[in-house]
């Protein structure tokens, strides 16, 4: 039936075919490949197995074939890294250069740790620092008829929560290298890379037969990822813009590696490269609606908080549309051809778009997808009131939205009033971004060398029959400034596993990353620059 349907060469077996497949298809997104016993010829009692042992805390690394007998030493690895994250490069939106002055201190003594650890990577290119705490690296290649590769990574990190300090298994800012693990803020995003990458190169330098590169290299290191990247990426570009600097790619940090079963439709690990990321915009609420007074005298219509809780609900209720947009419509063709192997499953995941609406109310649906296919909306942020017997005179709130290529800030904005409908709560932009927003970035093209040396080095260092899938990535990064200098040829992503567990301890308590993990990258990095420039 399903051939025949395919083929569409029989009208009636097709129209047979089509609810049997709709079902099929429904109940495998839901519930994955699994396969029924026969309830006819049960097979007979066998022994039963000792149960497999519960999954750990974090990923599993996959064993890494190695491209560098260098980046198999993890323990000097975590040691690298261990000193990075030493130092607290907490960065701020208020402060100057985005750095509070304990910050810049501790960014000027990370460019020297830089300097100390990877001393043929210093000897190898020239350094220049922009914008007072940002770094750029050029490597020269001898043919300047190619386009130059360009790296990116930041060594900034996120504050830690006040309180949860005690929390912590290791001091936050330890830098504590154990058998297994690196622990600290930074250790996953994204001291690890930065460190990584300066190992590769430096490895690839000193070996036996230095590489030599055919084209030029650039690393940016930004200082302000964390808040935005307005002072640290965006004098980046300016410098490599006004140089005409056109990158055949640009290459920062992203999705990953994830196993297999951790969302619905991934029944298998996988890699995820990002070809674009979604917009960020924030809202901001305010109401004194019925506001001020004494707590033993409120008004019937509540109190500024009631109302601004109302306007909340109002959206939660009433969240933004679904939507398949590209690159998401690129990553479920590639799901179709690597992922299925079932063929009746085959044929209807590669006619996804025959059902679209069923696909996207799916997805919709799910806590685990929902964020793929629609501009999402969080309440993060809440003020009002001062003392218990006092009812506030005015609260506020702040609602961060990712956007989905299509959204726009007008289209956010339109969306709110149509949903509260309150003239009395008044609606603005933060400024959190320039002009209030940042749009969803240009979807970057699979077909190119780069794309394809970043496939290819994932196989080389994770298996080759790891499924590659192009992704949107759901955060933000140093990335979304490049596009237009890269002509946007920019991808995302993370050489290491980036499953639910690993995403909860990035900027949250007990960061830390395998020792294994840094091999794996290690490893990808140096496959990749051999690639892209040997």
């Amino acid at each position: 039936l399903t051939q025949d349907w395919m083929t569409g060469q029989n009208p009636a077996l097709r129209l047979a075919a089509l609810p049997i497949l709709v079902l099929y298809g429904v109940h495998y997104l839901v519930n994955g490949p699994g396969v029924e016993p026969d309830p006819v010829e049960l097979p007979p009692p066998v022994k039963m197995e000792k149960a497999p042992e519960p999954k750990p805390v974090l990923s599993k690394p996959v064993k890494a074939r190695a491209t560098s007998a260098s980046c198999a030493d993890t323990a000097l690895l975590g040691q690298e890294l261990g000193e990075l994250i030493r130092e607290a490069t907490v960065s701020s939106q208020s402060a100057e250069h985005h750095l509070p002055p304990e910050s810049a201190a501790a960014m000027k003594r990370a460019h020297a740790a830089l300097e100390r650890m990877f001393p043929a990577v210093h000897r190898a290119s020239r350094r220049e620092v922009v914008a007072d705490f940002s770094l750029l690296y050029r490597f020269p290649g001898l043919d300047m008829t190619l386009k130059p590769v360009l790296l990116l990574c930041h060594l900034d990190v996120s504050p830690v929560e006040p309180g949860t300090e005690a929390s912590w298994t290791h001091p936050p800012f330890s830098g504590h290298v154990d058998d297994t693990f690196v622990w600290g803020r930074g250790a996953i995003d994204m001291k690890n890379t930065c460190a990584m990458m300066m190992h590769a190169l430096e490895s690839l330098l000193t070996r036996a037969t230095p590489l030599t590169l055919q084209r030029a290299v650039y690393l940016a290191i930004g200082h302000d990822e964390e808040v935005g990247g307005a002072m640290g990426a965006k004098s980046l570009v300016a410098l490599l813009s006004e140089r005409g600097v056109v990158p055949e790619l640009v290459l920062d940090e992203g999705s990953g590696l994830v196993e297999g079963g951790v969302y619905p439709l991934i029944h298998r690990s996988v890699a995820f490269v990002s070809t674009a990321e979604k917009g960020y915009m924030s809202v901001q609420l305010t109401t004194n609606a019925s506001g001020g007074g004494h707590s033993s005298r409120p008004k019937l219509q509540g109190t500024p908080i009631t109302v601004l809780s109302e306007a909340l609900g109002r959206l939660q209720s009433n969240q933004f549309p679904v939507s398949i947009q590209p690159p998401m419509t690129d990553f479920l063709d590639a799901w179709a051809d690597q992922l299925m192997t079932m063929q009746p499953m085959r044929a209807f995941a590669k006619v996804w778009r025959w059902w679209k609406p069923l696909v996207e109310y799916v997805m919709g649906r799910d806590p685990q997808l929902n964020f793929f296919v629609r501009t999402t909306t969080a309440v993060t942020m809440i003020n009002a009131g001062v003392k218990e017997n006092v009812i506030p005179g005015t609260a506020s709130a702040i609602i961060n939205h990712r956007l989905m290529p299509t959204t726009t800030n007008t289209s956010v904005l339109q969306h709110y009033e149509r949903t509260i409908d309150n003239p009395e709560i008044s609606i603005n932009p933060t400024n959190a971004m320039p002009n209030g927003w940042m749009p969803a970035s240009k979807v970057a093209p699979v077909d190119t060398q780069g794309y394809r040396a970043i496939v290819g080095s994932i196989k080389a260092v994770f298996g080759k029959d790891m499924p590659v899938l192009p992704f949107l990535l759901m955060a933000g990064a140093d990335a979304r400034h490049y596009v237009e200098l890269a002509e946007g040829r920019v991808y995302r992503f993370s050489p290491t596993w980036l499953g639910p567990n690993e995403m909860s301890l990035m900027h949250g308590t007990d960061e830390r990353i395998p020792l294994e993990s840094l091999g794996n990258m290690c490893h990808f990095f140096s496959a990749f620059l051999e690639s892209m420039c040997a």
